[in-house]
């Protein structure tokens, strides 16, 4: 049960996410697959649910009491909105699903829930797309990590 909490508490993290949580808790820990998917994907889905959750009500109080982040918000808004919009008007709601599953740095379910945020998607319509790329995020760093991909490319 121990390493299962490591490997949640990691894939909490921004810097690690589940693209760490996972290869270190099966090439580390010593832990199985499937719970070491498990113990990430829950971890990762945790997370975006707190940031869904607190961007909304912690921008607002900011963005209230002081001109510094009214400008600051208003700035990164604009910014992402020109930046991503038009991706999302594109592609649609598999975008998000996307960007979150690629499993490169500054993609993931921290960026995906801030972009979520930022292009004012709500809750109900956000966390199953961010939820779905990370499921897909996490069966593709557990095939990486366990070789079946390499075993896969090996035979082609």
């Amino acid at each position: 049960m121990k390493n299962e909490i490591i490997t949640f508490i990691l894939a909490m993290l921004p810097v690690t996410e589940l693209r760490g949580a996972i290869p270190y808790a099966i090439l580390e820990l010593e832990m199985a697959p499937i719970p070491a998917f498990i113990s990430a994907v829950l971890g990762n889905i945790f997370v975006s649910i707190i940031i869904l959750k607190l961007l909304g009500p912690v921008s607002d109080f900011f963005r209230e009491h002081s001109a510094f982040f009214e400008n600051f918000f208003d700035k990164l808004f604009k910014k992402t909105h020109n930046k991503h919009a038009h991706k999302f008007v594109l592609y649609g709601e598999i975008f998000l699903v996307l960007f979150v599953m690629i499993p490169l740095p500054g993609s993931g379910a921290w960026t995906g829930s801030l972009l979520a945020f930022l292009l004012g998607l709500k809750f109900r319509t956000s966390f199953p797309l961010i939820t779905l790329g990370v499921v897909l995020s996490g069966v593709i760093v557990t095939l990486i990590s366990t070789g079946v991909l390499a075993g896969l490319q090996a035979m082609l």
